[in-house]
């Protein structure tokens, strides 16, 4: 059985890449949650990045998984001022993004390139500080 997600990081574009596939309950989310503070100790605390989730194997999950998603997004979110990029598969994943976690700093794409860009537009990026936590 494969990984359900996997991180790493891009230092030249100071982008954390996230993967996630199958279907998760809600211990999966707190490990996920677990495995990106490390990453993020690891980049630098205060350090300023954006996010690119890769989401294209990563089906519609149910409630509990969608809302503790969405919570561990806020969480993070109010430690660092990135953007958020993720790309999903389908319309309908691209929804339930954009009703529970949507706004500026972060949008739901049908491809890993449109997320992409998105993160490397001209647009704002990365924070070049972050509030405390």
């Amino acid at each position: 059985m494969a990984e359900p997600f996997t991180i790493s990081f891009d230092p030249e574009h100071r982008i954390l890449h996230l993967t996630m596939t199958g279907f998760w309950d809600v211990a999966t989310v707190a490990d996920f949650e677990r495995a990106i503070d490390a990453a993020v100790a690891e980049i630098g605390r205060g350090s300023n990045f954006d996010v690119l989730s890769e989401s294209v194997d990563f089906p519609v999950q149910s409630q509990p998984v969608s809302e503790a998603l969405a919570q561990m997004t806020t969480g993070f979110q109010s430690r660092w001022t990135g953007r958020t990029a993720l790309a999903v598969k389908k319309t309908l994943n691209k929804l339930q993004v954009e009703r529970t976690m949507g706004g500026p700093a972060v949008r739901a794409f049908l491809t890993v390139d449109e997320a992409r860009a998105w993160l490397l537009s001209d647009g704002p990026g990365p924070a070049t500080t972050v509030p405390p936590p």
